[in-house]
């Protein structure tokens, strides 16, 4: 997906899904989306008909699959990206997208279900899947997202792309993408990385101060709850003012 800090920001991706049939002769199915403008669609590399509708991509199947059938799925969709208002989250003026323009930096804070404002998925908590990102951004605004992180290609057209992948199974609303110019703050406690992004000129003795109790949180969790499963721990400071939302490394 390519990522351009426009006001308001803009997007545009292809989503690339393995999907596994959970019904037996099924004919067609559905995804989460709104906001934004599907283009086309291919199932297992043919293109289908589509239908948006009522915050859903409906897709058919070019025949009936059995139960358990692994197919892929391609969407190309984009367009403005812009705050949801979930009816599950009343009390909050809007979730998904959060953006500044000074300095520019996009992020999302996607619970409980604003996944579906910026890419095409099964948006519900108990539909866990793993992920790859990759992600284009103007120079020098750095991305970052959950999972490991890959190799940097540098593009002719002074944009950047990053790579993450995710190999351990979330939920949907983890899913998270923060863009910025990022710089890193990287130790290492029990032997678990750490890395903290914050925007550059922000005071990295100010960064390493707010979050200097995280090796002390990491050893007395692991002290109830046993060793820290993944492969690494960090934080993103983003536009999101006044809270927090935990994801999935």
């Amino acid at each position: 997906m390519r990522f351009t800090l426009d006001t308001p920001p803009q997007l545009a991706g292809i989503a690339r899904l393995t999907v596994r049939t959970q019904a037996e002769n099924l004919a067609a199915f559905s995804l989460d989306l709104v906001g934004l403008t599907v283009e086309a669609v291919r199932v297992q590399g043919a293109p289908v008909e589509f239908e948006q509708r009522d915050r859903k991509l409906f897709l058919p199947l070019p025949f009936p699959l059995n139960f358990g059938t692994e197919f892929a799925v391609e969407v190309d969709y984009g367009g403005s990206l812009r705050p949801l208002q979930s009816p599950y989250a009343p009390f909050i003026g809007g979730i998904g997208l959060l953006s500044s323009q000074r300095p520019p930096a996009l992020a999302f804070a996607a619970q409980p279900d604003a996944a579906r404002s910026w890419f095409p998925s099964n948006d519900h908590p108990l539909d866990a899947a793993t992920y790859d990102f990759v992600i284009t951004v103007a120079q020098p605004l750095e991305a970052i997202a959950n999972g490991t992180p890959g190799p940097v290609t540098e593009n002719d057209d002074g944009t950047r792309t990053f790579r993450y992948a995710m190999t351990d199974p979330m939920a949907s609303y983890l899913a998270t993408v923060a863009i910025a110019d990022y710089q890193v703050l990287e130790t290492v406690q029990e032997g678990v990385p750490l890395r903290h992004y914050a925007p550059i000129g922000d005071s990295p003795d100010a960064v390493a101060a707010a979050f200097s109790t995280t090796d002390e949180a990491l050893e007395a969790l692991g002290e109830v709850f046993g060793p820290y499963p993944f492969e690494f721990y960090g934080h993103a400071i983003t536009p999101l003012r006044g809270g927090a939302l935990e994801t999935q490394p």
